[in-house]
């Protein structure tokens, strides 16, 4: 397969939740990677057209790159602003026998040999599969004879680390506009304890070919290349045939979009050949065109060739939502 030139747009946004679920904080960031993947074939000229850069504090839309030499990366970070709302949405309720009690801290509304119920509700706001969806919950030693239910997408289970339980719930894809939903039992008990934790959650997952910006970047360049004329004389007078040569000579599929030859005569230069191909070459292979001139003398001609290496662009966003935990005192 031929290389392509790699534009690799990565995005984070980081939410910050306090205890009920209220958005305290935001942040959005990127990082622009343009890599140069042939182990064998340079780039130069390089120039990256990002065409819109609202909501980032990029500062211009022309990036001139130069030269990527054989594995090298030109790597651009950025702030993205203005955002609004996270991609996923986590929706945490804390019940005893059905009646909701996430607004309430005071420690003595928990009572020993009740049933309580925790439920994590997870929905995907965007029109993009959400996936690696990883939801971690601290669970406090108060809590006991817990029961994981079976999540309505993906698997859950409860861990146990340097003596602490941790939930986890992990889901491969979580469809657009999907929901999912967790639930687990317990009891709490506890004595003569003045304030616990109900427990802190963080959760991760990954957008692919989506952005939270619109960048829509494109580049151009030069890699290595062969131009060149033939010149053959006719049986009739001043009359030769000619043609004229362009190879890929590179790893990268590249096209060839415009060719011209001009003939240097006593008036100046004249254009005899105006082609635009707009042919792909993978590597080696050649585009040729073959034309008439007449001139007394071994015509003097000179060719340009508009070329430009192709590229793909690789889009993610990599989120992060921490929740803040609930404190419960007397």
């Amino acid at each position: 397969m031929p290389d392509l030139i790699i534009i690799d747009i990565t995005e984070n946004e980081k939410i910050l939740l306090d205890e009920s679920l209220n958005k305290k904080e935001i942040k959005g960031s990127g990082r622009i990677t343009i890599k140069n993947p042939s182990k064998e074939s340079k780039l130069w000229n390089l120039g990256c057209d990002l065409k819109e850069t609202v909501h980032t504090t990029i500062n211009t839309r022309e990036i001139n790159i130069g030269t990527l030499n054989p594995s090298q990366e030109y790597i651009m970070n950025y702030d993205i602003q203005n955002l609004k709302e996270p991609s996923l949405k986590i929706i945490e309720s804390f019940y005893s026998n059905k009646e909701l009690i996430d607004k309430v801290t005071n420690i003595s509304l928990f009572k020993p040999d009740t049933d309580y119920k925790l439920q994590l509700n997870l929905i995907n706001l965007r029109k993009h599969p959400i996936s690696n969806v990883n939801i971690t919950r601290n669970l406090p030693e108060i809590f006991q004879d817990i029961e994981v239910k079976t999540p309505t997408i993906g698997f859950a289970s409860i861990n146990v680390n340097d003596g602490i339980k941790i939930l986890n719930w992990d889901i491969t894809i979580l469809e657009p506009e999907q929901k999912a939903e967790l639930e687990i039992t317990l009891k709490v008990k506890f004595t003569n304890i003045e304030s616990f934790s109900l427990g802190s959650l963080k959760g991760t997952y990954l957008i692919n070919n989506f952005k939270l910006t619109l960048l829509n970047p494109e580049i151009r360049g030069l890699t290595d290349s062969i131009s060149r004329i033939h010149r053959t004389e006719t049986s009739q007078p001043d009359i030769w045939n000619c043609s004229v040569d362009f190879i890929n000579k590179s790893n990268f599929q590249i096209r060839i979009e415009e060719v011209k030859v001009s003939q240097e005569v006593e008036s100046g230069g004249k254009i005899v050949v105006s082609q635009t191909p707009n042919r792909l070459l993978n590597p080696e292979e050649s585009w040729n065109y073959d034309f008439t001139v007449e001139s007394e003398n071994v015509p003097e001609l000179n060719s340009t060739v508009e070329f430009t290496p192709l590229y793909a662009v690789i889009t993610r966003v990599k989120g992060e939502i921490v929740k803040e935990s609930r404190i419960y005192s007397r």
